[in-house]
């Protein structure tokens, strides 16, 4: 995995309109915001919101459970959840080689 393949999934998570052919949920949104967070800015720091503080506090938690997750790993786990959702979706991605 290289950091021009992590980079080019972002870019095209980034770029899915939201009434496109490959719809993400909630679910996989706050997945890739979490793994993104992972490459990025490492292990999630600070004090967990209170539960109200809904999306904060999804976040937070989505973020923490990859407290000891690599940069590399969670590079991979990006990309290839990416692969799978598109391919779910009838419109395939692959990583640029």
């Amino acid at each position: 995995m290289t950091q021009a393949q992590f980079d080019a999934a972002v870019e095209y998570v980034r770029s899915l309109p939201k009434d496109g052919p490959v719809q993400l949920s909630n679910a996989v949104r706050l997945e890739f915001y979490a793994l993104f967070k992972q490459v990025t800015e490492g292990p999630v720091t600070g004090s967990q919101p209170w539960s109200v503080q809904f999306e904060a506090r999804a976040k937070w938690d989505a973020r923490h459970a990859l407290a000891d997750m690599s940069k590399e790993e969670a590079m991979q786990k990006y990309v290839a959840r990416l692969v799978e959702v598109t391919r779910e979706s009838g419109q395939p991605w692959n990583p640029p080689q």
